[in-house]
């Protein structure tokens, strides 16, 4: 695989918090979670898409966007997790290439934990997935 792609377990996100983008603010605002503290944030595709194809939710991804700066000096780092159902991998791959293209300047994004979906058993669906992402994201890490 062009990326390295690891097992979470043995990763140092082992023990990271898992959190949906929905609860997430405490990770990028709290000061009772200590600095450098990691987390899985789970991102509902379906929520990043909009009834029009190719075109996605930007006020989400700004909000995003803005906690992501609040955060930078927590030095916090965290994968997403993309959550989806009934949707194609080819989509859930443009929505998370579109995600990663609008916070592309944040150190903080250790990579992506990738599904564990049927299609993402696929050996030739995960490295679509990376090779998708590591186009403007080389520095990402994949875990599975």
């Amino acid at each position: 695989m062009s990326n390295i792609l690891s097992e979470l377990s043995t990763s140092e996100f082992k023990d990271a918090m898992q959190l949906s983008l929905e609860n997430s603010d405490s990770f990028f605002h709290s000061s009772d979670i200590p600095n450098g503290a990691k987390a899985i944030i789970s991102i509902k595709v379906a929520d990043v898409l909009t009834d029009e194809d190719e075109v996605y939710n930007e006020e989400l991804l700004a909000k995003l966007r803005k906690d992501l700066i609040d955060a930078e000096p927590l030095e916090r780092s965290f994968l997403f997790l993309p959550v989806y159902e009934g949707i194609d991998y080819q989509t859930v791959t443009a929505a998370m290439k579109h995600t990663a293209r609008r916070l592309k300047k944040f150190e903080s994004i250790a990579g992506f934990l990738l599904p564990q979906t049927d299609d993402f058993q696929d050996e030739k669906v995960r490295q679509y997935f990376i090779d998708e992402l590591s186009e403007k994201h080389p520095d990402y890490k994949y875990y599975f």
